[in-house]
């Protein structure tokens, strides 16, 4: 994960993308709580997109925070982006959004260095 999106030189990469939210830092785990809030897919305007969800995808005006980036052909990141869907819910996801259980990361303080 990320937060400066245009370094990470994703000209022509297509794939699947989450953008997280950081919530808090969850003492059981050492670790920082993220939650899923968006999920989806791009072909070689990856960078272009993911920059507009990021700012349009924001929650009570906090931007999301992080993103991951799986490369794929765009078939595949179709196919992973609606198993996604069926499955977990993403707040952000206005369609085909079914999934009922969050989808949640933690990061232990270490990684972040």
């Amino acid at each position: 994960m990320n937060r400066d999106i245009q370094s990470l030189n994703l000209r022509g990469v297509s794939g699947l993308y989450i953008l997280w939210r950081q919530m808090d830092y969850c003492a059981v785990h050492d670790a920082e709580h993220l939650t899923a809030e968006y999920v989806g897919k791009a072909g070689s305007s990856m960078p272009a997109r993911l920059l507009r969800h990021q700012r349009e995808k924001a929650i009570n005006e906090v931007p999301t925070t992080e993103v991951s980036i799986w490369r794929s052909s765009n078939r595949i990141a179709k196919y992973l982006e609606q198993a996604l869907l069926d499955h977990f819910y993403f707040p952000q996801n206005r369609v085909e959004n079914v999934g009922t259980r969050r989808l949640c990361h933690h990061i232990p303080p270490a990684a972040w260095n």
